[in-house]
C-alpha cells in the first residue's frame, strides 16, 4: 500500500467520522426535542392560558373603576389588585420569553442547561415572593370582589369576609405549593434529567 492509498484511506476513515458524529448529534437533537419539547410546550400553554386571564381581568378593573370612590381602603385595595394583576401579566410574558429561548434544535446541551437553571431560580423566586405576598393579596381581592358581587364594604363589615379568608387563606397557599409543583418544578426536572441523559449518551459516543 502506498502513501496515496493510505492518505485516501484515511481520508475515508475522517469522513465516516463525521457522518458518524452528524448523526450523533441529530439523534441528541431529535431525543431532547421529543422527550423535553411537551414539558416546555406544557408551561408556555399554562402561561399563555395566565397572560389572556390576567388580560380580561385587567380589562373588567379599568372598565369597573367606581370602587376607588366608595372609601380608601376599598380604593387601596382595588389599585393593589389592578397592579398585581399588571405585573402578573408581566411576569407570564417575561417567562414566555424564557420558554421560547430554550430551542433543544439550536442550542447546545450546556447553553439548554444554563437556560432551564436561570428559568427554575426565577420560577423559585416567584414562589417564594408570591407566597409571602398571599395574605396581603387574598385580603385586597376579596374586598374588591365582595364589593363587585355583593356591594358591600368588606371594611366596614369585617366579620362578613372573615371566615372566608379563614378557609381561603390555607387553601390558596396549599393550591399555589401544587400548582408550582405541578406545573413548573415537576417539568423542569423531567427536562433536566433528559438534558443528563443526553450528556451520558454523548460522553459514550
Amino acid at each position: 500500500m502506498d502513501l496515496e492509498e493510505m492518505k485516501a484511506m484515511w481520508q475515508q476513515q475522517d469522513k465516516l467520522l463525521q457522518e458518524n458524529k452528524m448523526l450523533n448529534e441529530k439523534l441528541v437533537t431529535h431525543l431532547l426535542q421529543n422527550k423535553s419539547g411537551n414539558a416546555v410546550t406544557r408551561m408556555l400553554n399554562a402561561e399563555y392560558f395566565g397572560a389572556a386571564l390576567c388580560g380580561i381581568l385587567t380589562l373588567f378593573l379599568v372598565l369597573r373603576p367606581g370602587v376607588v370612590t366608595v372609601s380608601v381602603l376599598l380604593a387601596i385595595s382595588y389599585i393593589l389588585s389592578l397592579a398585581f394583576i399588571v405585573a402578573s401579566l408581566v411576569l407570564s410574558f417575561y417567562k414566555i420569553k424564557m420558554l421560547r429561548a430554550i430551542d433543544f434544535t439550536r442550542n447546545s446541551v450546556a447553553t439548554t442547561a444554563e437556560q432551564v437553571n436561570k428559568f427554575r431560580l426565577f420560577i423559585n423566586k416567584e414562589r417564594v415572593i408570591g407566597l409571602m405576598m398571599m395574605p396581603v393579596l387574598l385580603v385586597t381581592f376579596m374586598a374588591v370582589v365582595t364589593y363587585y358581587v355583593d356591594g358591600q364594604d368588606m371594611y366596614q363589615h369585617f366579620t362578613y369576609g372573615l371566615w372566608r379568608l379563614a378557609i381561603a387563606c390555607p387553601l390558596a397557599i396549599a393550591g399555589a405549593l401544587i400548582l408550582y409543583r405541578t406545573l413548573y418544578f415537576n417539568n423542569i426536572k423531567e427536562i433536566n434529567a433528559n438534558l443528563e441523559e443526553v450528556k451520558h449518551f454523548k460522553n459514550e459516543h
